[in-house]
């Protein structure tokens, strides 16, 4: 009886270290399954991502620039020769 009652100890000792190393390998499955699906959510979104503008684009409207001049003053020419 003491001995039926030790066996049954061990196996239940055995068995719930079975399952505690299955329940390991689970999550380990699980953690790298979601470093897989976060991979490719990133390369999904690089691939869909648009392009940058290229930078030898020139843009004209950047590069002009309006200058306002002051009227002229005939009496005060000194302004607009010196």
């Amino acid at each position: 009886m003491v001995l039926e009652r030790e066996d049954n100890k061990q196996r239940q000792i055995a068995e719930q270290q079975r399952l505690l190393e299955q329940q390991q390998q689970l999550a380990e499955q699980q953690r790298l399954d979601n470093q897989r699906l976060e991979l490719a959510l990133r390369q999904n979104e690089l691939a869909n991502a648009a392009a940058p503008p290229a930078a030898s684009v020139v843009q004209p409207a950047i590069h002009w620039a309006a200058v306002k001049l002051k009227a002229f003053w005939s009496d005060r020419p000194i302004f607009w020769f010196a």
